[in-house]
């Protein structure tokens, strides 16, 4: 059985990644095209101490999480919480993939509303299961909160950028809660549309 690598920091991220170095050592977004890490590290299990959202837009292929695989598919986002495993798939898939990933420490987050409220955010956890498919309009929502904590990091720190990156963030997990009880919401109606 393999040893799991545990990755501590963003810096760690950007290194196995072959990433230049982050703008922020708390937060860090990237395109999934653009991580390279080596051959070596397929189907490798990694657990680390960071927040990680991966969105997956049309892809074949899948990542171990849990007790389960994900198959991606067109605009599906999979949350993973700190100390929990992933398995890498092929180093191939992840180059040609059109995706990205936002990675946050809970330092970044610690004293804020959102640090207290992080556990309420089930979809966090391995028993949640099921990874969030989103429409065309949440996904622009999404990228467009996205958008805003990407240009937040990358300007000047100063002494708002800690918390407009932070609500910005709780901003954005709002919204996937919102969208993961659409799902539930809309299948559990579907659902007793055919139960006669």
């Amino acid at each position: 059985m393999s040893q799991i690598i545990h990755i501590q920091s963003i810096s760690q991220v950007h290194q196995l990644l072959n990433l230049p170095e982050p703008k922020h050592p708390l937060i860090t977004f990237y395109e999934d095209c653009k991580a390279d890490f080596a051959a070596e590290y397929e189907g490798q299990k990694f657990s680390s101490e960071l927040y990680t959202i991966f969105f997956k837009n049309g892809d074949e292929g899948s990542i171990g999480y849990g007790r389960n695989t994900y198959d991606f598919e067109n605009s599906t986002l999979v949350f993973v919480a700190p100390a929990q495993v992933i398995e890498m798939p092929n180093p191939q898939y992840v180059k040609n993939c059109k995706g990205w990933t936002l990675m946050f420490h809970p330092d970044l987050i610690r004293g804020s509303h959102l640090g207290k409220q992080i556990d309420n955010y089930s979809f966090f956890a391995y028993e949640a299961n099921e990874a969030l498919h989103l429409s065309a309009q949440e996904r622009a929502d999404i990228e467009e909160i996205i958008a805003k904590i990407v240009r937040e990091y990358s300007q000047n720190i100063d002494r708002h950028s800690q918390t407009l990156i932070v609500s910005n963030l709780e901003l954005l997990l709002n919204y996937c809660l919102r969208f993961y009880d659409r799902q539930f919401y809309t299948r559990t109606n579907f659902n007793k549309d055919f139960v006669v």
